[in-house]
């Protein structure tokens, strides 16, 4: 499937797996907005403020990841 133009969330992709993936979905056409704790739109995804916060902020959301790490 094409992913040109659609608007993807990597949300606690501040690492190297959701820094690998947002390379790759970038250069098949996403618009890409990482969020963690240090990285892009900073958030934190246990806090429902910070996960309402960034949804709200991507109107236009086609596809969610979610990346899980060392806890802080």
């Amino acid at each position: 499937m094409p992913l040109n133009g659609l608007e993807i969330l990597l949300m606690g992709g501040g690492g190297g797996l959701g820094s690998a993936t947002a390379e790759l979905l970038t250069a098949e056409g996403a618009r890409v907005t990482v969020s963690s704790r240090t990285h892009g739109m900073q958030a934190d995804i246990t806090s429902a403020a910070d996960r309402s916060r960034v949804l709200d902020a991507m109107p236009d959301l086609y596809g969610l990841a979610i990346f899980t790490g060392t806890p802080a």
